[in-house]
């Protein structure tokens, strides 16, 4: 049932001509699919399907949760065919729907960008305003920090402070393997006390800048 749903599904929008018939059509398919059978169906969805899914889907009746995962979907799809760099016409795409309706989904695929540095620091200035997780801020912190230290600089006490807070451990220990800190920072690595949160990466930190502060 569900896979001749879906090949229907196909066939009306592979069509390189679509109308509001074919967006009625399309509906009431879309009302003998059950939830999870919506949730699931953006992976089933041929290529073409899917451009028209995201182009109308506005006047489609899938429920708001299926819409989410569809426009993840469509934008991870987008951005897998996309050379490193991320566009400023993609990036504009990503944020107007993130604005128009406010998916977490698409937070996540901003913040995977940031992780993986493939968006400038000059993007990744101009969305500070736009998200504002901590899950974001942490991969904005992290990815000014690695800007830093790929460019051979040393990073400081605020930066390093932020760090912490926002438990940026990986990049701290890159720094700190790196010998990339200024010297006012060590005195912020203390010796954790027992049952402490992140006790042993603290710990690690702590006997590296001791073996620092020794040479």
């Amino acid at each position: 049932m569900y896979d001749e749903l879906i090949h229907k599904i196909n066939s009306l929008l592979e069509s390189p001509h679509h109308d509001k018939q074919v967006v009625d059509k399309v509906n009431v398919i879309i009302s003998k699919l059950g939830t999870s059978d919506q949730l699931g169906i953006h992976s089933d969805l041929s290529n073409a399907s899917l451009q028209a899914v995201y182009k109308y889907r506005n006047e489609l009746l899938f429920i708001d949760d299926a819409k989410e995962h569809i426009v993840w979907f469509y934008f991870r799809k987008m951005i897998e065919n996309t050379a490193h760099a991320i566009s400023d016409t993609i990036l504009d795409e990503i944020i107007a729907e993130y604005k128009r309706a406010n998916y977490i989904a698409l937070e996540s695929i901003i913040i995977d960008l940031i992780k993986k540095e493939r968006l400038s620091q000059e993007q990744v200035d101009r969305i500070k305003v736009i998200f504002q997780s901590n899950a974001f801020r942490k991969q904005v912190i992290c990815f000014k920090a690695k800007t830093l230290l790929e460019n051979g600089m040393c990073l400081n006490r605020e930066i390093v402070q932020e760090l912490l807070a926002v438990k940026g451990y990986e990049v701290l220990e890159l720094a700190i393997d790196n010998n990339a800190l200024t010297n006012d920072t060590y005195v912020l690595f203390v010796c954790p006390i027992q049952g402490e949160d992140n006790r042993k990466a603290k710990q690690r930190f702590f006997d590296k800048i001791e073996f620092l502060k020794a040479q």
